[in-house]
């Protein structure tokens, strides 16, 4: 039997082990999701680390404060941050570590602190929103407004779309005041439509309280249809106050100009004229 015969198999047999291989890496790589803020109590956080430290050096370094579960130093482009993370099995082992300070490591200072979650659902009182994520696709306007009737009176409710008229899976919820979002932020976690939602306080500029016709309070006038129409709308609907402010901007500019000039002026005489009774004296 000839090569070019023998060949197809050949190449069969060794896709095969090249897929094979392939899986086998890619079970062994898969990476375990974590809660982190859940963990937190558990972790420590180390700063001013050295770019030559590894996961190994800081494991060994801190051996002998408790079992370390996990070890991480976040990196940029491939270079290291210069802060790591250990996690310990319990939080006893944690604290020790925190109230320890600090510590040498590969010529380095190193300090410790106590890792805290990375989100925090805590009442502020500085917003009258919320933002609730996780949404199933079929829920509706009327099942978010039933979900928080009993927080507050609730001014908007706004569900962003996909181009087919699907949502996006999060929605933002208006209230008349601030205090209802306290009530509203005791339903993060919950099941909703055999869903778990996320409820957070929503501060982001783009979605501030609306004034007038604008997008979401802002002073330039709003695209219009970010959340409503598709077809958009008029993007300078403020645009008349605009000008106007920019008009009475620059006449102030012109006017303060123009009292510094005759400022100078009138001091420029009253020097010549002192000057000049001075001479004759």
């Amino acid at each position: 039997m000839s090569d070019s015969e023998q060949s197809p198999s050949r190449y069969e047999d060794n896709n095969d082990l090249k897929r094979k291989r392939d899986n086998d890496d890619s079970n062994d790589t898969k990476k375990v999701k974590v809660d982190y803020d859940a963990r937190a109590a558990y972790t420590v956080m180390i700063k001013n680390v050295s770019y030559s430290s590894t996961e190994d050096s800081i494991k060994e370094k801190l051996a002998s404060y408790g079992n370390i579960v996990r070890c991480n130093i976040p990196a940029s482009n491939g270079r290291p941050k210069g802060i790591a993370f250990v996690e310990f099995d319990d939080t006893e082992a944690a604290q020790e570590l925190v109230k320890s300070g600090s510590m040498e490591l590969d010529g380095r200072t190193i300090y410790f602190k106590q890792s805290e979650p990375r989100t925090s659902n805590v009442y502020t009182g500085k917003t009258s929103q919320v933002f609730v994520g996780g949404l199933p696709e079929d829920a509706t306007k009327e099942d978010i407004e039933d979900l928080f009737a009993n927080c507050g009176k609730i001014k908007e409710i706004r569900m962003p779309e996909f181009e087919n008229g699907k949502i996006k899976g999060f929605a933002f919820v208006q209230f008349e005041e601030t205090e209802p979002v306290k009530a509203a932020l005791e339903k993060d976690g919950i099941e909703f439509k055999g869903v778990t939602i996320k409820v957070n306080e929503e501060n982001s500029t783009r979605n501030r309280e609306r004034r007038g016709g604008d997008r979401f309070g802002d002073r330039r006038g709003g695209r219009g249809g970010r959340f409503g129409d598709r077809r958009g709308g008029d993007r300078g609907g403020d645009r008349r106050r605009y000008d106007d402010r920019r008009d009475d901007r620059r006449d102030d500019r012109r006017d303060r100009r123009y009292d510094d000039r005759r400022d100078d002026r009138r001091e420029r005489r009253y020097d010549d004229r002192r000057d000049r009774r001075d001479d004759r004296r």
